[in-house]
């Protein structure tokens, strides 16, 4: 898989149908609700690319739902879905290469409308890929954001930076493939086109004054440049947005050098963060 243009080979059929988005409940009373977003690859509920090899540092290891049953084990509700055309063992092909940047939202989007219109916070959690999608849902009802190795400016500087085309080039390239033509096995032409005509991502959430953020990104991360966390803080201030560089962790916030990653960074930053602002009654 790839997480923009960094790809790997997966193996793409029809897979059975699988649910809008399943659950992960507190045993006891819940404080609040957490909608877990993908970064760029075809992930399933769990975070898992069907079809990927045990040497995939991203696609083999069910990140989303280790990350889940921690959350639930804090207290919170936490939905978690499939990309379309994504099974628990396949991948549709022709389902997953319509799924542009409007495709995308709208999915999420309808999942946020499923979450109780209670007092109680409602959280998004967004990695890499996915912090583009996020700014884009109506999140007026959001209480925070944590975004963990995200994109604040525009993804052709992050695609430049990984080595890739500069802007003008890109866009040429993608203007003369077709909407649902593959970019490697992650993305369809047309949602990296889609993206690309985005403001820089921090200018969507100059207006909500009320979201919380917390960004966390990862000093060895290859997927994204650590300079993007710098771009959350100088434009939206200090005072609404928490950031913290995690030293030598990859773009999961984990010890790359480990395999099975450990998430134990992860989960104590952002257990911190939330105990902080919406602390256990």
């Amino acid at each position: 898989m790839c997480l923009l243009l960094i790809c790997v080979t997966v193996i793409m059929k029809t897979p059975q149908p699988a649910p809008k988005f399943i659950l992960n409940n507190p045993d006891g009373k819940s404080r609040g609700h957490i909608l877990l977003i993908h970064g760029s690859a075809p992930f399933d509920m769990d975070g898992l690319i069907p079809g990927t090899t045990e040497k995939d540092r991203y696609g083999n290891f069910p990140f989303f739902r280790l990350l889940a049953e921690h959350l639930a084990s804090k207290g919170w509700t936490v939905y978690r879905y499939s990309k379309p055309g994504v099974g628990k063992t396949e991948i549709n092909t022709a389902e997953y290469a319509k799924t542009d940047l409007p495709r995308t939202v709208a999915q999420i989007q309808s999942i946020l409308g499923e979450i109780p219109d209670d007092a109680a916070p409602k959280i998004i959690f967004a990695w890499s890929e996915g912090t583009l999608a996020a700014t884009q849902l109506d999140i007026k009802k959001i209480s925070g954001m944590i975004f963990l190795g995200g994109i604040s400016t525009n993804i052709a500087g992050v695609v430049k930076w990984q080595g890739g085309p500069g802007k003008e080039e890109l866009l040429r390239t993608l203007s003369e493939m077709k909407p649902t033509e593959m970019l490697g096995s992650d993305r369809p032409a047309k949602r990296l086109l889609d993206e690309i005509h985005l403001r820089d991502n921090w200018q969507y959430l100059q207006a909500h004054q009320q979201l919380k953020m917390l960004v966390l990104h990862g000093s060895a991360d290859r997927e994204v440049p650590v300079s993007e966390v710098r771009i959350w803080e100088k434009e939206l201030g200090q005072a609404r947005v928490n950031t913290e560089i995690g030293e030598d962790l990859d773009h999961r916030f984990s010890d790359p050098k480990k395999s099975p990653p450990n998430l134990a960074h992860l989960f104590i930053s952002i257990d911190s963060w939330l105990d902080e602002n919406w602390p256990v009654n």
